[in-house]
């Protein structure tokens, strides 16, 4: 599958299409499936054109049950991929430290990373954590607020800008010493949002008036961007880089160029008690990894209310 920056937009439109109909299929019951391959004319229209659809883009000609084994797998890399993802990260903490683990560092971090941002920036063919909250995602859900979840009521607007605006500033700023992707390629005017500091500490009006203004589409091409410099600056680290202390005059940075608000100060008297390695172990994975859960626990429950209202 070509990666989403090959396509145009009919070809991204498709993929995209895809994308949700490969997650849609992992609703149907593993056994009852296959039983009914068996006699294929009991499948309803709809599975059938759900089907024809992964077939078509895969390209297989036995598409139906190697579609039944694939989603199987995904079925089980949803669990799985989640489970590694923490190990990973308990590895990732035990050596990020030692300068004679810095390639296995580098290369592990990569490998989380991944996961937590489009499939497209990997490049590892698998689906990942953003993939998720993208699928069946529509504006509606995507501006909700508030949420009716338990451990938040943010939309899932906030907080796919916050994990972005978070990277994008420890990244760029504190690590980096370098200009944020936020003003580069004209991002700020794009994404159509007064706000450009984390979110944090916002009031009930500001995340209500971010969730129905930022424009979508850009949204989630600003992030990808920010993951791509991510890559790019971690890339380029040297062996004991990940020891240095956050440096005090880049922390004055951040408030500079309103990446943190006065009122969350709080958040820079934290990041200016850490390393580098400090920042890569949450702002870079752990962080995002947290919000983007939520955003799947929101986008599930809004789903469920539309489907069955009080």
């Amino acid at each position: 599958m070509l990666e989403e920056s090959q396509l145009n937009p009919a070809q991204l439109a498709k993929q995209r299409k895809v994308r949700r109909t490969i997650i849609e299929l992992g609703l149907f019951k593993k056994r009852g499936l296959k039983k009914r391959t068996k006699r294929n004319l009991a499948l309803s229209s709809l599975e059938r054109k759900r089907i024809n659809n992964v077939e078509y883009i895969l390209g297989t000609k036995n598409g139906l049950m190697n579609q039944i084994f694939n989603r199987s797998v995904l079925i089980l890399m949803d669990l799985k991929q989640r489970e590694a993802w923490n190990e990973n990260h308990k590895i990732l903490t035990e050596i990020i430290l030692k300068p004679e683990e810095h390639s296995r560092t580098i290369q592990l971090f990569l490998s989380q990373h991944a996961l937590l941002h489009s499939s497209a920036i990997g490049n590892t063919g698998k689906l990942t954590l953003e993939d998720e909250v993208l699928a069946n995602l529509d504006e509606k859900t995507f501006r909700n607020y508030p949420a009716a979840t338990p451990d938040t009521k943010n939309s899932i607007a906030w907080h796919l800008w916050h994990i972005a605006r978070i990277e994008d500033m420890t990244m760029n700023i504190l690590i980096a010493n370098d200009q944020q992707v936020l003003f580069t390629q004209s991002w700020y005017e794009k994404m159509n949002n007064d706000f450009s500091h984390s979110g944090n500490n916002m009031s009930e009006a500001e995340i209500a008036e971010l969730s129905s203004r930022i424009d979508f589409h850009s949204l989630i091409a600003y992030r990808e961007a920010v993951g791509r410099q991510t890559r790019q600056v971690l890339s380029l680290l040297k062996p004991g880089q990940f020891k240095l202390k956050v440096e005090q005059n880049r922390i004055k940075r951040l408030f500079d160029e309103n990446a943190v608000t006065q009122n969350a100060n709080w958040l820079t008297d934290y990041w200016s008690k850490k390393s580098i390695a400090g920042l890569i172990l949450m702002p870079a994975t752990r962080h995002n990894y947290l919000h983007l859960n939520k955003c799947i626990r929101i986008k599930d429950k809004f789903h469920k209310q539309i489907k069955n209202p009080l």
